[in-house]
């Protein structure tokens, strides 16, 4: 009897509906006992033994595909013994003439296909229907139910493969039989009739090869005693597939054995052909016993009765009787495809929940069809035009680092301001090289840490001047003043001797000024008397200053492109990046390359709109100088004159001092340099009452406290213009290019669904792929559903197994 009982039955019958869903193909695999053995090991008797039914006979190979026997104990004493046969088709035959290996004619469908042909109720019937089965799977070509239209097969059909993967299926139901789940596979075979059969070897192996993988089934192998099992091919196959610790060895035709008494005693203790459960002994009927049509009752007690009155079973080897004998063997295999059932339904669990997300996940990569192309389309552009416009105004949160456009283009604007206020210009102070006056603004080239949570700066600034157009000062003797500041003095103490050839920079031909960012002061003052139409001294026109302006802001161009293309390739890296996440479910679409095309020709239109009205703003920053806030530029003024001025007074008071000094050949360096200063300050203050220079210094003042004004104020405008010419765009233009674009706009409502729905066709491949996993998401929510109510079952041990 089963020691397990209905639990048992309620475990197989949990494998078997799994099976049937085909879960396996998820990479769940399934506890199960596979048959395997030799040609002619006497394996189809094994398996009529324990199956209590007579399977089709024939010279050479029974079984050609995978027979999968299921058996049901019955607790009613009056239930009858009945057979369901049904075929499952988990692959597709193709027919191909240019494929001459039969292995290659099969392909694995996406869901088995459970085909019902017939319910059975007298034994005598079963191995002539099982043969039909058997024809059906072997002519795939066919359907197979008209192999059962009247108990036999179609006219001029004849099995068009020898093998297929393809299995029947025998559901038995009787009285106080144990319940187990088993399946037959071919015999392995390692010769063929002819050469032009001998891929068949190849194709039988591989699909025992397939059905003994996983750690979940249990071989049970086949060996007669009338061969070596070391020269077994199923054995080899067992060993190559490193499974012998979760197999049965079987040991037929025991009437064969002659002097391996030893070799046998070796193999049952487990010395020898070690497997991890063992070897059973089984006699089965003789073909004269066939011939009489013993019973399978008859057929078990002479099997008894052979081990019990024949030596050396009786004798040598009789303390394995509990080895000995079908009954035992099928008692054994009931307990432990139970046991192993029971153990793995956890993990099975597990991995059902983790592959059925998994699929889920895959899934939601792909459109799932509604029916209706143009509502699909229409949500898509609604929703990428939501989470487009909440990444532009900053309100969505995209990772960890929080990607933050805001951040981003109000940050590429401040380089801008930077930028610019680094072009401000300078005096090119004689005394010194490359003196730094202090701005109120801070400086690219000053060292700063940025705050957490800021953005890298980016460079907006001018290409730089070629080496001819920089200042290379003459190493000179440096005098340090009692202000701590260093002095570089001049071969001249004059500072018109410096004039026009200066060696300070390179003099502009055009205007007299360098184009680096220090102007010399005499290069100024030869602009104002240009301009100036007064005979007076120290009086120029208003047109000087507004050329000396516009000077300064000649470098702005370069600037303002570097900051157009800044936010270039901002606003295309955070649209990008929204757009390829929300397109993810179209690949294999053309909606995709469409999107792309469409939007990447919004932003570039935008983007020159934008870049002309920055030229726009920059031309009317430089038509005419201009400015309303008088009291700003006023006390701007007089805080640059003043700081010029004092620079200037040191810059004379040094020069004078060089020039005395070069004079009288005397140096004075440190505390006698103070000395003299403080001893000659009234005289060095007369000296200096007269500055030829004084109209320049004031320009330049006048010109830094403008730029000061006009910078912050184009970079306002400018940033002004990239909220309403790009934000502004993007929200309320966007979509409707989309939709124009892609052709929704069309008043034939007819031809715009048809241009939704090309915009949807997945690409063959795409489509299986997307048919496949929807397929096996919706097998696996099946899986899910059968184990949530499993039997609660006390496991007991496993009876006769090691």
């Amino acid at each position: 009897m089963d020691v397990f009982g209905g639990k048992s039955k309620s475990l197989i019958d949990i494998i078997n509906d799994l099976e049937h869903l085909g879960i396996e193909r998820s990479q769940i695999p399934l506890p199960r006992i596979v048959v395997v053995g030799d040609q002619s090991a006497g394996k189809s008797s094994v398996i009529e033994a324990l199956s209590r039914i007579k399977v089709p006979r024939a010279s050479g190979t029974c079984t050609r595909c995978p027979i999968q026997i299921t058996m049901t104990g019955e607790t009613n004493p009056n239930a009858p013994w009945q057979c369901r046969i049904s075929v499952i088709k988990s692959h597709i035959y193709h027919n191909l003439e240019e494929i001459t290996e039969e292995q290659g004619y099969w392909e694995t469908k996406d869901a088995p296909e459970v085909i019902p042909l017939e319910i059975v109720k007298e034994k005598g019937k079963l191995e002539h229907l099982i043969k039909l089965a058997q024809d059906a799977i072997l002519t795939p070509g066919v359907d197979p139910r008209d192999f059962f239209q009247d108990g036999r097969p179609p006219k001029m059909q004849l099995p068009q493969v020898k093998f297929s993967p393809n299995a029947v299926c025998l559901e038995i139901s009787d009285y106080n039989i144990p319940n187990l789940s088993f399946c037959d596979l071919p015999g392995i075979i390692s010769q063929t009739e002819s050469t032009e059969e001998e891929y068949l070897i190849t194709v039988v192996q591989d699909l025992a090869r397939t059905y003994m993988k996983g750690n979940t089934t249990l071989i049970l192998l086949a060996c007669s005693m009338g061969s070596d099992i070391h020269t077994s091919s199923a054995a080899s196959l067992v060993r190559q597939a490193r499974a012998s610790d979760r197999c049965i060895g079987i040991l037929t035709k025991p009437d064969l054995l002659q002097d391996a008494v030893d070799v046998v005693h070796g193999t049952l203790s487990g010395k020898k052909f070690k497997l991890g459960h063992g070897y059973f002994v089984t006699k089965q009927p003789s073909s004269p016993e066939l011939a009489e049509g013993i019973g399978h009752d008859g057929a078990r007690a002479r099997e008894r009765g052979f081990f019990a009155n024949n030596e050396p079973w009786n004798t040598k080897l009789s303390h394995f009787n509990d080895r000995f004998g079908t009954e035992n063997l099928r008692l054994a295999l009931a307990s432990k495809l139970a046991s192993i059932i029971e153990d793995s339904l956890p993990d099975i669990i597990h991995k059902v929940d983790e592959q059925l997300d998994a699929r889920e996940e895959e899934l939601a990569k792909f459109p799932q069809p509604t029916g209706n192309a143009y509502g699909d389309i229409v949500d898509f552009l609604n929703q990428l035009n939501h989470d487009i416009r909440e990444r532009l105004e900053g309100v969505a949160d995209y990772g960890s680092s929080r990607v933050n456009f805001q951040v981003e283009w109000k940050g590429a604007v401040t380089d801008l301001l930077r930028a610019l206020i680094n072009k401000i210009p300078d005096v090119a102070w004689q005394d010194e090289h490359d003196v730094s006056i202090s701005l109120p603004f801070r400086q690219s080239n000053t060292p700063s840490t940025p705050s957490k949570g800021t953005h890298e700066p980016i460079v907006i600034d001018d290409e730089e001047e070629p080496a001819s157009m920089q200042t290379t000062p003459s190493p000179q003797k440096k005098r340090r003043l009692g202000n701590g500041d260093a002095i570089t003095p001049t071969s001249s103490p004059k500072v018109r001797k410096t004039g026009r050839n200066g060696r300070n920079g390179t003099r502009n031909p055009a205007n007299g000024l360098s184009r680096t960012h220090k102007w010399k002061l005499e290069d100024v003052k030869n602009i104002l008397e240009r301009f100036s139409a007064s005979g007076l001294p120290d009086e120029y026109d208003s047109r000087a200053l507004d050329e000396l302006i516009r000077m300064s802001m000649r470098g702005w161009e370069l600037s303002v492109s570097a900051f157009v293309r800044a936010v270039r390739d901002i606003i295309f890296r955070h649209v990008e990046e929204v757009q390829v996440k929300s397109l993810g479910p179209y690949q294999g679409t053309p909606l995709p390359q469409a999107m792309k095309e469409l939007t990447h020709e919004f932003l570039i239109r935008v983007i020159d709109s934008i870049s002309n009205a920055t030229n726009q703003a920059l031309m009317l920053e430089n038509f005419k100088p201009a400015t309303w806030n008088r009291n700003i530029h006023a006390r701007l003024n007089t805080q640059e004159r003043d700081k010029l001025g004092k620079r200037r007074n040191l810059e004379r008071a040094n020069l004078l001092l060089d020039e005395e000094e070069e004079e009288s050949g005397k140096s004075t360096e440190g505390p006698d340099s103070k000395k003299k200063i403080a001893k000659e300050e009234d005289r060095i203050k007369k000296a200096l009452e007269k500055d030829d220079h004084h109209s320049a210094i004031e320009a330049v003042a006048k010109v830094r406290a403008y730029y000061y004004i006009a910078a912050p104020r184009f970079v306002d405008e400018v940033g002004l213009i990239l909220q309403a010419g790009l934000l502004g765009e993007c929200r309320d233009n966007l979509k409707s290019h989309w939709k124009t674009g892609l052709g929704m706009v069309h008043p034939d409502l007819v031809i715009v669904q048809g241009e939704c729905v090309k915009l949807l066709s997945q690409d063959s491949e795409r489509e299986k792929q997307r048919i496949r996993l929807t397929r096996e998401k919706d097998a696996l929510e099946k899986a899910q559903d059968r184990l949530k109510n499993l039997p609660d079952i006390e496991m007991d041990g496993c009876h006769g197994l090691n």
